[in-house]
């Protein structure tokens, strides 16, 4: 995924309704990684069994496993600012957010669903600055070298 991808996908997950007015995600290079890195992850799942009797026991299962993210800064307030990471997942069009649990651990934050890109068909039009005195075609040097 390109620097731009990431800028983009980043700007997407942290618009979400779940997390607006509580952070702001700056859509700039210095505020994503650049790289995906396998990190462990901490997880825990809940299992029911049943008896003979019918009763119900719950148990906990937990374990790590890697993952592969990158990560997105945030600014919490205008002081403070933490990264999150994503991670695509399980189906199309869905992310992991993950936070940071210590000791070089993490733990899944938010499942993020319909998480995508480009909306509709992807069709490529020219895009017109703010003061609309000139376009600016999708295959100008200016939009290609980013």
């Amino acid at each position: 995924m390109s620097a731009p991808e990431r800028i983009r996908l980043c700007t997407v997950v942290f618009s979400a309704t779940v997390f607006r007015d509580k952070l702001k995600f700056w859509p700039a290079a210095e505020n994503i990684d650049h790289e995906c890195e396998k990190k462990k992850v901490y997880a825990s799942l809940s299992v029911k069994t049943e008896t003979n009797d019918s009763f119900q026991t719950e148990n906990f299962v937990r374990f790590t496993y890697d993952e592969w993210m990158f990560g997105c800064k945030v600014k919490i307030n205008s002081d403070e600012s933490l990264t999150y990471y994503i991670s695509r997942g399980l189906h199309a069009s869905t992310v992991i957010v993950f936070q940071y649990y210590g000791q070089n651990i993490y733990s899944a934050y938010i499942g993020l669903s319909e998480v995508g890109l480009i909306l509709g068909p992807g069709e490529i039009k020219p895009i017109k600055l703010l003061d609309d005195t000139q376009s600016i075609s999708p295959t100008s040097p200016l939009l290609t070298h980013y």
